[in-house]
């Protein structure tokens, strides 16, 4: 879906620490932690209006496909703005919107500290920061084949 692999790996990193079978306590499921009822959303938008089962959210191949989707509609939502996707992929979009309302983004740094959700500042920091270490660990041209 043209999302940076480095960036849906960090958020797998941050959000399931790599394990498909984890569940959040908001019932967020498997490896990009999708709760049910945005995954329905999203396997409608993805595979059509087949049948959708909770159970397939712990698939990895299904979340990793629906959470990379999901992070390329909040990417173009956002005008690419990474840091804003980020919010709104953990804090929801409306949630997001309802503030940037009131808080337009300006400086990126100063918006990451004033928002307003702990769980969300902390959220955007740890991916961030899984992001910047996975692109110097794993530059494009290595991953492209070119020197190691």
């Amino acid at each position: 879906y043209g999302v940076d692999p480095m960036l849906s790996l960090a958020v797998m990193r941050e959000e399931s620490h790599f394990s498909e079978e984890s569940l959040s306590a908001s019932d967020a499921c498997g490896l990009m932690q999708i709760i049910p009822r945005t995954g329905e959303w999203l396997a409608g938008k993805v595979y059509g209006p087949a049948g959708f089962d909770r159970a397939l959210l712990f698939r990895p191949d299904v979340n990793i496909e629906l959470g990379s989707f999901y992070l390329d509609y909040l990417l173009k939502k956002f005008d690419n703005n990474v840091v804003l996707a980020l919010a709104a992929y953990n804090w929801g979009e409306g949630n997001l919107r309802r503030w940037l309302d009131k808080s337009p983004p300006g400086d990126l740094d100063v918006f990451i500290e004033r928002i307003p959700a702990d769980e969300t500042r902390r959220y955007v920091k740890k991916v961030l920061r899984s992001y910047a270490v996975y692109h110097s660990l794993y530059p494009p041209d290595h991953l492209a084949g070119g020197a190691n």
